[in-house]
């Protein structure tokens, strides 16, 4: 289901399975903000949250990013990340403040997961559960209010805002 996605969570998955003999699927497509969904020996998959795959949302995510497995019967399995930041992260964000730029985090990730990253680098501005149009809204909104805003982005789900950013990064 991975195979060819750009996303961290994509790349993490793949290295986890490293040395597996899996089979391929066909007919894959990515749905920003919900997963993806394949087929695999003839049956449907989809991995990605727990509404798109039919889980009850997991309320004791806490900090982690979970992402499920599902088949056409259901949720099979979940898959739970946790960010590790880099070192020089709260660093480089309390540089930027110094320079009087305003950082905000935007993330389809969990409120708890997006709070503790943002409580972490010292980010008053957050926002989790945010799908791709929530985070273009909250750009245009920016900009309407006469802000210039660089988004930096890490997946395709981040398109459609860094296309509508004054200046974007993305990240890989």
């Amino acid at each position: 289901l991975e195979a060819g996605q750009p996303h961290p969570v994509a790349q993490a998955i793949r290295r986890a399975a490293c040395g597996e003999v899996l089979p391929l699927a066909s007919e894959a497509r990515t749905l920003p903000g919900l997963g993806v969904e394949a087929t695999i020996d003839g049956q449907p998959w989809r991995l990605g949250s727990a509404a798109f795959t039919g889980a009850r949302p997991d309320e004791g995510a806490g900090q982690d990013t979970v992402v499920w497995l599902a088949d056409a019967s259901g949720p099979l399995a979940r898959i739970r990340f946790r960010d590790e930041l880099r070192d020089d992260a709260a660093e480089v964000v309390a540089r930027l403040a110094r320079r009087g730029l305003r950082p905000h985090l935007l993330s389809g990730d969990h409120p708890a997961a997006v709070a503790a990253v943002a409580d972490a680098l010292g980010i008053a501005e957050r926002v989790g559960s945010a799908d791709p149009g929530a985070k273009l809204a909250y750009v245009h909104r920016l900009q309407a209010e006469g802000r210039r805003v660089m988004m930096v982005g890490d997946g395709i789900n981040d398109a459609p805002v860094l296309a509508a950013a004054d200046v974007s990064v993305a990240v890989g």
